[in-house]
């Protein structure tokens, strides 16, 4: 079962409308349940479309990764990002020492 609070629901009407299984509908000021929602029975056995999508398109991705593998791509890439973030905090840094 789903929770979610009622401004969350004023927020994005689309989730009702989405709802494959229970939600649970909570007041945060009181925390309190105030409603259980239930889906419509036709809607609750149809598979979203993601899940269509990606069985539809499954032939297109062939990505044959071991643990090893995956694991130093993500190792690897991490390291890019953080190398990024760090090129620009220095250039930030340079530029306001110039500015002094």
């Amino acid at each position: 079962m789903l929770n979610i609070s009622i401004g969350e629901i004023q927020r994005n009407t689309a989730i009702l409308s989405n709802l494959t299984e229970p939600l649970a509908v909570f007041d945060r000021r009181k925390n309190k349940q105030v409603a259980i929602i239930y889906p419509v029975q036709s809607q609750a056995k149809t598979p979203s479309i993601v899940e269509e999508l990606a069985g539809k398109y499954k032939h297109f991705i062939k990505i044959n990764l071991n643990d090893e593998e995956l694991d130093e791509a993500i190792r690897k890439s991490s390291e890019e990002a953080a190398v990024e973030r760090y090129q620009r905090y220095l250039q930030q840094c340079e530029e306001d020492d110039k500015k002094i």
